[in-house]
């Protein structure tokens, strides 16, 4: 879990990060997934948290947290894909459940969420997650 320290100490920040990712910590570390799985929240579209870049990412504008996932860094960085919009921190912990329930169910050792999503579909998973 990467975060930014938002509204706690930044003055572009538009959301708690720390808020939700605290809460995405607590509920989701340690616990299994087919391959690894990073999760980044940033306080405001600057993004500084790669939150684009996570297998699920989250950044706060002026109507809540917009969702992303699929990311992935490294040598072979692929950007995320805008899932949803407006996300109260609660909404977005629920999101997260969804997804991960997802890729625990469909995820193949050792794809990454992305590989798994461009595998069923995009279409198909945001229909199963929303």
């Amino acid at each position: 879990m990467q975060m930014c320290p938002g509204t706690r100490a930044c003055k572009r920040a538009k959301q708690d990060s720390p808020g939700l990712g605290f809460a995405l910590d607590k509920e989701f570390y340690g616990k299994p997934a087919p391959a690894k799985f990073k999760m980044g929240v940033a306080g405001c579209p600057n993004c500084c948290s790669d939150a684009w870049l996570k297998d699920l990412g989250f950044f706060g504008t002026d109507d809540g947290f917009t969702a992303v996932v699929g990311g992935k860094g490294g040598g072979t960085a692929k950007v995320g894909r805008e899932l949803a919009q407006g996300l109260t921190e609660e909404q977005a912990v629920a999101l997260a459940r969804k997804v991960i329930a997802f890729y625990r169910e469909n995820g193949q050792a050792p794809e990454r969420l992305g590989a798994t999503i461009e595998r069923v579909g995009f279409d198909k998973f945001k229909e199963a997650v929303l």
